[in-house]
């Protein structure tokens, strides 16, 4: 059983020729099946896929981690490139999505084209409010129980326009892949809580530990106190290897670098991973 993880969209580019965007992407190949996993915001990917050789026709799946722009952005591109592709999504990601983040209300929710190719793409779509195998030997999450308070709580985030309503981002979500190695957890930005999001993982799978968790662990805003947390978390988890991006922040990927050693790798647009 071969399993590829290839980083098509990511805040940093790793190769020459490849686009960086505040956003993520990835391409997800397991025992001859492929997925994508997030779009980013839309600028990026189709440069990015057709430079790393994305054959588009045979995506089967398309999975979303949450509906923000910088998630979501893509996805009309993507469903034109693989109409094929049955779309993984949980049904609060179309819901609203406002950031305060610098003082001005935004919306980052799904772009007005992207709503409309899923509308479009209806009849191929799939809500994922508990856990689902989307291809053979990968899941997605659904909904993730919040068990634990803590980070990354973010008092930036809203459901409504008037910016009243703290938004908790009830369709985060994230996906497990089942390796030689063991589970291998892919993060969108684990708005949920890296502890509870690992927990739901290894409640839902019966599995003891994790051996890789790869990108977002929406750490960029939060203090040392607790990032050391995160990082004691993963430690708990039995996490080996670790490739934290997007949201995670430098601070953070500088300490997981220093916990983790030859276990941290960096993400970025180009990088690939594979487990035999």
């Amino acid at each position: 059983m071969i399993t590829r993880l290839s980083i098509l969209v990511e805040n940093t580019a790793l190769m020459p020729g490849l686009l960086g965007e505040h956003g993520l992407s990835m391409l997800i190949e397991h025992s001859g099946r492929t997925l994508l996993f997030d779009t980013g915001q839309g600028l990026a990917l189709p440069h990015n896929a057709e430079r790393l050789g994305v054959a588009w026709e045979r995506i089967e799946a398309i999975a979303l981690s949450h509906g923000h722009y910088d998630h979501t952005g893509g996805l009309a591109y993507a469903l034109g490139q693989a109409p094929q592709a049955r779309l993984f999504m949980h049904p609060a990601a179309e819901g609203a999505h406002f950031s305060r983040r610098g003082g001005t209300l935004r919306d980052i929710g799904m772009p007005p084209d992207v709503r409309a190719a899923v509308k479009a793409h209806a009849a191929n779509g799939i809500c994922t409010e508990g856990p689902t195998e989307v291809i053979p030997g990968v899941w997605i999450s659904g909904s993730i129980p919040r068990v634990k308070q803590g980070p990354p709580g973010d008092s930036a985030l809203f459901s409504d326009a008037a910016g009243m309503v703290p938004d908790t981002v009830p369709d985060d979500q994230s996906l497990w892949m089942e390796t030689d190695e063991g589970l291998v957890v892919l993060l969108g930005c684990a708005h949920s809580g890296l502890e509870n999001t690992l927990r739901h993982v290894r409640a839902s799978t019966g599995e003891t530990s994790i051996a890789c968790v790869i990108g977002g662990m929406h750490l960029a805003h939060a203090d040392a106190a607790l990032v050391e947390q995160a990082a004691d978390v993963l430690k708990s988890f039995g996490v080996r290897r670790v490739a934290p991006g997007h949201c995670t922040g430098l601070a953070a990927q500088y300490l997981l670098r220093e916990r983790f050693g030859d276990g941290f790798r960096p993400c970025g647009a180009g990088m690939r991973l594979e487990w035999a």
